[in-house]
Order: C-alpha cells, then sequence, then structure tokens
C-alpha cells in the first residue's frame, strides 16, 4: 500500500498543484494488485478516475471538470498509455492513438468534422 501512495504522489503531482483546492483521494483495494483511485473536486464531483495494478496504471482512466463535463479518457497497460485517448476542450475532440507508449497519431474534430490528422 505504500507504493500505492507513492504512484498516486506522481501520479497526481502536477494535478493536485494545478487545481485551486485540493480534491480529496479515494482508494478502493479490488483486489489484491489492483486499486481503484478516485480523484473528487471540493464540489463533490469526480475529478479523475482508474486504476493501477502492481503499482503501474492499468485499465481505463478518465478525467473530469467540476462540473462533471469529459475532460479525457483513455488506457493504460503496464504503465503505458495503449490505444485511442479522447480529449475534449469545449467544441473540439481530440483523439490521441498511442502504440508503445508514443504518438502515433492525432485527429482533431470540430463541429463533428475531422480539420485535423496527423501521423
Amino acid at each position: 500500500m505504500k507504493n500505492t501512495y507513492l504512484v498516486l504522489a506522481i501520479l497526481f503531482g502536477s494535478f493536485l498543484f494545478a487545481q485551486e483546492n485540493n480534491p480529496s483521494v479515494h482508494l478502493e483495494k479490488v483486489t489484491e494488485d489492483i486499486v481503484m483511485i478516485k480523484v473528487f473536486h471540493d464540489n463533490g464531483e469526480i475529478a479523475q478516475s482508474g486504476f493501477v495494478k502492481n503499482n503501474k496504471l492499468e485499465g481505463k482512466w478518465e478525467s473530469f471538470t467540476a462540473s462533471g463535463d469529459r475532460v479525457s479518457t483513455g488506457n493504460y497497460k503496464e504503465g503505458k498509455k495503449v490505444g485511442q485517448w479522447f480529449f475534449w476542450n469545449e467544441d473540439e475532440l481530440t483523439e490521441v492513438a498511442f502504440h508503445e507508449n508514443k504518438i502515433s497519431s492525432v485527429n482533431l474534430w470540430k463541429d463533428s468534422k475531422t480539420s485535423i490528422a496527423l501521423k
């Protein structure tokens, strides 16, 4: 459990310092080696959620604004970003594909149309 707190400190360090108010963190042991993490804004809305397995980020991770709007969603496998990640910013949606923990492509949608495709 001590290592989990270390992972949390590293994981949320920049996130926590960027917030005006410190959100609360809730840890729930799912199995012997998996912990669900939920970080809440001061107003009680969820800020971030995901899992840590064997002290590495694992599975689906999501982030939300204090008003409950989704900011990002994506997956980790053994601590590395994998597959498609999505980032919402007002009227834009950015899709970022990861391969071997590196960005392999980026697509930006505005008003339901692809406006930029980088590969």
